[in-house]
């Protein structure tokens, strides 16, 4: 059985190591094989952590960057600043409540966690313009 993500990021180390001096592990820092922090495996990991991040690799080029996913969050990004001025969050306790909007909830700890994954849905059955 292979191993889970958490567990391969656990037996990760970070060691000061020699960069290789040509090839396919040659980083753009040096091309003379200098000494870098690196983040190193146990060699009998090196198969599974090599999976773990092509996966993750494949993810980002056919699924996060794909133009659909992109296009998917430019209108969503799009949404959300039209609504801003018009979708007001209310914070606080007793007489202390104050507005915000949608950007300027980051600054109140308690306006930020009222906003939900479902902020579309509420911007659509809101009664504000």
């Amino acid at each position: 059985a292979g191993k889970t993500n958490a567990q391969i990021l656990y037996d990760a180390l970070v060691a000061q190591a020699k960069c290789s001096p040509r090839g396919p592990t040659c980083c753009a820092k040096c091309n003379n094989g200098g000494y870098h922090y690196m983040i190193c495996y146990p060699e009998k990991c090196v198969p599974e952590v090599m999976g773990f991040f092509r996966f993750r690799f494949d993810m980002h080029s056919k699924v996060y960057q794909h133009k659909t996913t992109t296009a998917g969050a430019a209108m969503i990004v799009d949404i959300l600043r039209k609504a801003d001025p018009y979708y007001v969050i209310s914070a606080g306790a007793g007489g202390d409540e104050q507005q915000y909007s949608i950007s300027s909830a980051v600054i109140n700890q308690d306006a930020f966690l009222t906003l939900k994954d479902t902020i579309i849905e509420d911007i659509k059955n809101s009664t504000s313009r």
